[in-house]
């Protein structure tokens, strides 16, 4: 496993309590990785992983970004908040196997919260790629307040047929354009329609287990149901 010297390029707080981190490496200076893969960042002596947002834009990639939630205590959310620009991060990988190998099928992303993140490489990567098989974007949040990356899925959708971007909201606060609802509810009314996607899931242990369930009663085969608990 290779370990990388950063330096912290950006912090842009994209809610009151999710902010997206882009560092720079220093050294080595380019890194090769796969979409959906995580870095794991060096805090004291332990290690906390965290996605990787950017998509790889060809072999090697000089800067990296990452989405990370922030919680009222935690040794990853004390040491993110206690970042500036410049400060210097160690971080090794990559790591994961949470990546699509398979480019036969059409994919169906499910994400809560900053389980966006690894989504928000892969489906970058493979519109450009030319992916030509439908490919589908449920993301959950809570109320309007909580929402994120919304102009970059949107935009996506603009420039690429094959993409359909479905934010819902379990909680909204005022009048919602989009789907309303938990991601499940909106997979067990929408699964008919859905068998021949492979299904990519992403979030909290509770919401991806209750995807996984769902799906296996509904006659999705186990071998296309893959999973990440952030």
């Amino acid at each position: 496993m290779q370990e990388f010297l950063t330096q912290v390029t950006q912090l842009k707080y994209l809610t009151l309590d999710v902010v997206e981190l882009t560092v720079r490496l220093l050294a080595p200076e380019e890194i090769l990785y796969q979409a959906g893969q995580f870095m794991q960042f060096k805090i004291g002596d332990q290690f906390r992983s965290y996605s990787i947002v950017t998509p790889p834009t060809g072999i090697n990639n000089e800067s990296l970004s990452f989405c990370v939630k922030i919680l009222p205590s935690g040794v990853g959310s004390d040491f993110v908040k206690a970042l500036q620009i410049g400060s210097d991060v160690v971080m090794r990988g990559p790591l994961g196997s949470f990546t699509v190998q398979n480019f036969e099928h059409p994919i169906f992303f499910i994400a809560t919260g900053v389980g966006i993140a690894p989504f928000s490489s892969m489906v970058t990567d493979m519109l450009v790629r030319g992916y030509v098989q439908p490919v589908r974007l449920l993301f959950g949040l809570r109320s309007e307040e909580d929402v994120f990356y919304y102009d970059k899925f949107t935009h996506l959708t603009s420039d690429y047929e094959n993409f359909k971007f479905i934010p819902t909201l379990s909680r909204p606060q005022s009048h919602w354009p989009g789907e309303i609802g938990r991601v499940t509810t909106y997979i067990s009314v929408s699964y008919p329609v859905l068998k021949d996607y492979t299904f990519y899931v992403c979030g909290g242990k509770e919401m991806v287990m209750d995807m996984r369930a769902l799906l296996l009663k509904a006659g999705q085969d186990p071998k296309r149901i893959k999973l990440e608990i952030f």
